[in-house]
């Protein structure tokens, strides 16, 4: 049986009798993929994938397929149905999965993704690859052309899953691949260097430069910002075993959390040189590329939902009503929208700030002090209530120990204040406190930062 190549004008033609290809989105050597629909009421849009069955790797794909169709996770593409078809007289594998509206593939030839975009879409794709190596999956296939939006949630493609652990044949060696995942040596580990590959990508555009001949480490461009510049160090390890976890790049993007894992309660061992170990800026929010076309969109922010979620925490928080059963527009007239043309203009509100009643300061011991090369430094970002009790905490800038920052943490929280005054009533405020250690005292100055 000869095999046909895979063409665009099959357009119009029904696969398995229930499938009818409706549009080429695109494809690669031995691969095709079309828009087609579910049956159902409505009918649903989908994807089909096209193989020949002749294809070497053509059993592992549909036994990938097969244990697809059993993972249930949000952050993963469905898996609808698989199986096999006939199309002018040659044999091919299908899959039909769920369709995302737009690909990061398609977003960043046109920009960079935003260090808050790229730290929401990091995180999200370390949730998913946590949830299938938990399950004994390797993903693969880790590159942009996998990472979809479906009605607005980030979603990875897995119409490519491998069995850890398992005999592969070698890969060619592409860009987003492993020399470990070429070799036939499939892992967890190998995930691992194709997130680093993208995260490079996604802040520049651009893989990082690697010449397989020479051996050594790609190259991450200087201009990537912390943690991410960091994370993509660890990630792009030519050994496997010394490449970082998910866990490590997790608590990475979220080093409070680092703190508490860690528990610490005496110093880190070794000295802390502060003027060469640069801080972790906390960030400010807790197929191939022709396999999936969608038309390009330049609202990718949308898909990660970064300003959609801060503007309506915001105005929850303007509106919600205060203990004594007002809401702070209530309190605020000179902020407080007109209802109408003939009401006085608003008045300016008269804003009196708040002080320092009480400094606590850091409890730390001297043989962590004596570890001290300069100055570490830490900034805690506190919110302070209309009691002016600290209501909520967290890190500004966090730096090189996890010691050290977990005390600036323990003293901010127990500080207190006398709350800022909005027309004459107490109202919440929200405090930075700077904290500085060095070998023979600790100092931390404290600066309003609203209202």
């Amino acid at each position: 049986m000869t095999t046909v190549p895979i063409c665009r004008n099959w357009a119009g033609r029904v696969v398995d009798g229930k499938f009818p290809l409706l549009e080429w989105l695109g494809g690669c050597e031995g691969c095709g993929v079309f828009l087609t629909e579910r049956q159902g009421l409505p009918t649903e849009r989908a994807v089909i994938k096209l193989i020949p069955a002749e294809a070497a790797d053509a059993d592992n794909r549909v036994a990938g397929w097969r244990a697809a169709q059993t993972l249930q996770h949000p952050l993963l593409l469905r898996l609808y149905e698989y199986g096999r078809c006939q199309i002018d007289g040659s044999e091919f594998a299908y899959v039909v999965t769920e369709y995302g509206e737009e690909v990061l593939a398609d977003i960043l030839p046109e920009r960079a993704l935003t260090p808050d975009e790229a730290h929401t879409v990091l995180e999200s794709l370390v949730e998913a690859l946590e949830y299938l190596h938990g399950k004994g999956f390797v993903h693969g296939r880790l590159k942009p052309s996998k990472v979809m939006a479906v009605k607005d949630q980030l979603k990875l493609s897995v119409d490519h899953l491998l069995r850890a652990g398992a005999g592969s044949r070698a890969f060619d060696a592409r860009a987003y691949d492993a020399l470990d995942l070429a070799l036939g040596k499939v892992s967890p580990a190998a995930d691992i260097w194709s997130l680093g590959v993208t995260l490079v990508e996604m802040l520049t555009q651009r893989r990082p430069e690697w010449d397989r001949k020479e051996h050594g480490e790609p190259t991450v461009p200087k201009e990537m910002p912390e943690p991410f510049a960091g994370i993509a160090k660890m990630c792009l390890r030519i050994d496997p075993a010394e490449r970082c976890t998910l866990r490590e790049i997790r608590l990475q993007l979220k080093p409070e959390e680092a703190v508490a894992a860690k528990g610490i309660t005496e110093a880190d061992s070794g000295p802390i040189d502060a003027e060469v170990v640069e801080p972790v800026v906390a960030a400010s929010v807790s197929g191939s590329v022709s396999e999936q076309a969608s038309p390009r969109s330049k609202t990718w922010i949308r898909v990660v939902g970064i300003l959609g979620l801060v503007t309506v925490m915001a105005v929850a928080w303007y509106l919600r009503p205060h203990p004594n059963g007002k809401s702070l527009a209530s309190e605020n007239p000179g902020l407080a929208v007109r209802e109408g043309a003939n009401e006085p203009p608003p008045t300016e509100p008269v804003t009196v700030k708040g002080t320092v009643v009480k400094r606590v300061p850091p409890e730390v011991l001297p043989s962590a002090s004596a570890t001290i090369r300069g100055t570490v430094r830490v900034d805690v970002q506190v919110t302070v209530d209309s009691n002016g009790n600290v209501a909520d905490a967290v890190y500004a800038q966090y730096g090189p120990s996890r010691y050290f920052a977990n005390a600036a943490m323990k003293a901010a929280k127990a500080w207190e204040f006398n709350p800022a005054q909005v027309n004459g009533r107490a109202v919440r405020s929200v405090w930075l406190l700077k904290f500085g250690f060095t070998r023979t005292a600790n100092q931390v100055t404290a600066t309003e930062m609203s209202p």
